[in-house]
């Protein structure tokens, strides 16, 4: 079993200082004071999609030893990739610094995030488009079954060049910027939530799959989203991309208001939803396609 400790996010509205439900009127990414949020750290030469894991991480951590890192990322570091095939042209195919190529990789951020909290244990990254983090999640809860606690998140950047292609493809919607870690444990004192499953499969599933566990509107809530430029239609449930946007890791943003659901009483409506007063379970569900969703059920 997988139990959730700790949470941190990074996105619209200043989540990372004071959640989610309390910044859904947030338009653009607010980034903290990394200064505070990250110690005793050259700052300069980290690139946004760094410093937001690191951020998130050292935040799930509070002090506490885990067993490994995990991370999904979709795109990975758009920034430093533009800067290593920029440099192609700018050098004429010369000679070049190795260190944007370096920067760029997908697993730059676990790298860093277990260089500067010390961790020297399990250690990847997942990067499988829009359902990058639901793999990162399930390696998570399989570490966990084996007794281990691990830090896990979703996190992707977007820079300008990236949407001006999409705009030029005529793209329904843009990528946005965000960040979402968690620290999970086989424990259940003190816990927050408990992750039931996480499944990846087909979207003509999907309704089985609900009837499979029992699903109810009387006692559940679904959390409904999507993580690519493919807009869906007929999202069901609150859409959690309405307040992050749109970005591969984004159902990991999910996750986290879904958890804060789960622990606040005083929330009877969301977004023209009414809230189960007596809520069982929280299926986050992702659209990362046309064809595949990922899905995450969590309870308190």
């Amino acid at each position: 079993m997988a139990f959730i400790h700790k949470y941190s996010t990074i996105s619209n509205g200043d989540t990372f200082n004071f959640g989610i439900l309390n910044n859904l009127d947030g338009n653009n990414i607010t980034h903290p004071d990394y200064k505070n949020a990250i110690l005793g750290v050259n700052l300069r030469r980290m690139s946004d999609i760094v410093k937001m894991g690191l951020a998130n991480s050292i935040k799930c951590l509070n002090g506490s030893q885990v067993d490994g890192v995990v991370v999904a990322t979709g795109l990975g570091s758009m920034l430093n990739t533009e800067l290593f095939i920029s440099s192609f042209i700018d050098n004429n195919q010369s000679i070049l610094s190795p260190t944007p190529f370096i920067n760029s990789v997908h697993n730059t951020i676990s790298g860093e995030i277990a260089l500067h909290t010390k961790n020297h244990g399990y250690n990847t990254t997942y990067s499988q488009g829009g359902v990058s983090f639901e793999g990162a999640l399930l390696d998570a809860i399989l570490l966990t079954n084996e007794g281990k606690t691990v830090i896990v998140g979703g996190v992707d950047e977007s820079i300008p060049v990236l949407n001006e292609i999409l705009s030029k493809l005529k793209s329904k919607r843009l990528f946005s910027s965000g960040s979402s870690f968690f620290n999970l444990s086989p424990n259940k004192k003190n816990s927050i939530a408990e992750v039931v499953n996480c499944i990846i499969t087909k979207r003509e599933k999907l309704n089985s799959l609900l009837d499979a566990y029992n699903y109810s509107p009387k006692k559940d809530f679904i959390l409904s989203g999507n993580s690519s430029c493919k807009y869906v239609n007929n999202l069901e449930g609150v859409n959690y991309s309405n307040y992050c946007g749109t970005y591969m890791t984004n159902s990991s943003y999910g996750l986290q208001m879904g958890v804060e659901l789960l622990n606040t009483s005083n929330i009877s409506e969301l977004n023209g939803f009414n809230i189960p007063k007596k809520l069982n379970r929280i299926f986050i569900i992702n659209h990362s396609s046309n064809q595949d969703i990922g899905i995450i059920i969590i309870k308190k």
